[in-house]
C-alpha cells in the first residue's frame, strides 16, 4: 500500500446539530488516490470520538460503506449521524475513510473531517468544522503547548492569588505559633542571623577583605550572598516533604497543587525581604551610604524566584 499516493476529498461538506446532541454529517467523499476502494476489502467511512483535554479514543463509530467499488476520481456520498457523549468537556470527531482491520487512513497522513464541539447542560455546539491533516493539528498542539508554558504559570498564580495569600500567611505563622515573640521573629531570626555572623567573622575571627581593615567588610560580604541562599535552601529542602506537610488538603480537598511551589517560595522571599532590608541598614551604618547599585536588587530577586520555583517543582515531582 502506497500511503502517500493514497488521498481523499470532501466535497459539499454539511454538518449540523439534528437533536441536543445529535450530529449529523453528509458529504460526497472523492476518490483521488490511484486505487479503487472496495467495500469487499473493508473500505468505509466512519468517526472516531475524541476527549479533546486527554486525546483518549471514546467512541469507535459504525461503518459505512459504499453501495459499490469507487473508482479514482469517482466519489461515494456520505451521510453520518450519531450522538456526541452527555458527560460535559471538548470533543473532537475525526471523520475519515479507513479499512477493516487494516487501518484508519487519517493515521497515514490522509486529510480527514474533524469536527469540535461542546458539551455543557446536557446540550452540544459545535466549534469548527474543518478538513485537516494530523500534521497540521500536531503543528497546531506545539504552538498552543508553547504559548501555555509561558501563560499558564501566570494565570495559575493570578487565579489562585488568595489562596497563595492564605497558605503563605498560614506558613509563616505556623512556624513560630507558641514562641516567645511570635510573628516579630520574621524580623528578628535574620537579624540574629547577622549579628551571629557579624560577630564570628568580624569580632571573633577578625576575617579582612582584601585590604580592607574593617571588622564589617567581610562580614557584609558573607551575608550578600548568604541571605538569598538560606531563601532557595529553605524552599529546596523542604520539597520531598511537602506533600506529606499538606496531606490533608491534597487528600480530602480540590486543592491546587501546583500551587504548593509558590506558597514556599513566597515564604522563603518575605524572611528575605526582611533580611535584605535588615541588610542595607546595616550597610548604611557601617558605611555611611547605600550604593546606588542597591536599585537592581528587584531584578535579581525576580530570576532568583523564578529559579527556585523551578528547582522546587522538580525535586517535589522527582520524589
Amino acid at each position: 500500500m502506497n500511503a502517500v499516493r493514497r488521498n481523499a476529498a470532501y466535497e459539499d461538506t454539511d454538518v449540523r446539530l439534528s437533536a441536543e446532541l445529535q450530529v449529523q454529517a453528509r458529504f460526497n467523499l472523492r476518490n483521488t488516490s490511484g486505487d479503487p476502494w472496495r467495500p469487499e476489502e473493508g473500505f468505509a467511512a466512519s468517526f472516531h470520538i475524541y476527549d479533546s483535554e486527554t486525546g483518549t479514543l471514546v467512541v469507535d463509530g459504525e461503518r459505512q460503506s459504499p453501495p459499490g467499488d469507487v473508482a479514482p476520481g469517482g466519489s461515494v456520498p456520505v451521510d453520518l449521524r450519531f450522538a456526541l457523549p452527555p458527560e460535559p468537556g471538548r470533543y473532537d470527531v475525526f471523520i475519515s475513510p479507513m479499512r477493516e482491520n487494516v487501518c484508519w487512513f487519517y493515521t497515514l497522513g490522509w486529510p480527514f473531517l474533524r469536527l469540535e464541539a461542546t458539551v455543557e447542560d446536557g446540550r452540544a455546539r459545535l466549534e469548527r468544522v474543518r478538513v485537516v491533516t494530523l500534521r497540521t493539528i500536531r503543528r497546531e498542539n506545539l504552538l498552543r503547548a508553547t504559548g501555555r508554558a509561558f501563560t499558564l504559570p501566570v494565570s495559575t498564580v493570578a487565579r489562585n492569588r488568595g489562596l497563595i495569600r492564605t497558605m503563605v500567611r498560614r506558613d509563616i505563622l505556623g512556624r513560630y505559633r507558641g514562641s516567645f515573640g511570635g510573628m516579630f521573629w520574621t524580623i528578628l531570626n535574620p537579624l540574629l542571623l547577622m549579628l551571629t555572623y557579624f560577630f564570628v567573622f568580624g569580632l571573633v575571627l577578625k576575617t579582612k577583605f582584601g585590604s580592607d581593615p574593617s571588622p564589617t567588610r567581610f562580614a557584609l560580604y558573607f551575608l550578600a550572598g548568604m541571605l538569598p541562599w538560606l531563601a532557595f535552601s529553605e524552599a529546596a529542602g523542604r520539597a520531598p516533604t511537602v506533600m506529606l506537610e499538606h496531606r490533608n488538603f491534597v487528600k480530602k480537598l480540590v486543592f491546587a497543587v501546583e500551587t504548593l511551589p509558590i506558597n514556599l517560595v513566597v515564604s522563603g522571599l518575605v524572611t528575605e525581604i526582611f533580611a535584605v532590608l535588615l541588610f542595607t541598614l546595616g550597610l548604611f551604618l557601617a558605611r555611611g551610604a547605600v550604593p546606588a547599585s542597591v536599585v537592581w536588587l528587584p531584578a535579581l530577586i525576580v530570576p532568583q524566584v523564578l529559579f527556585t520555583a523551578g528547582v522546587w517543582d522538580r525535586s517535589s515531582a522527582s520524589c
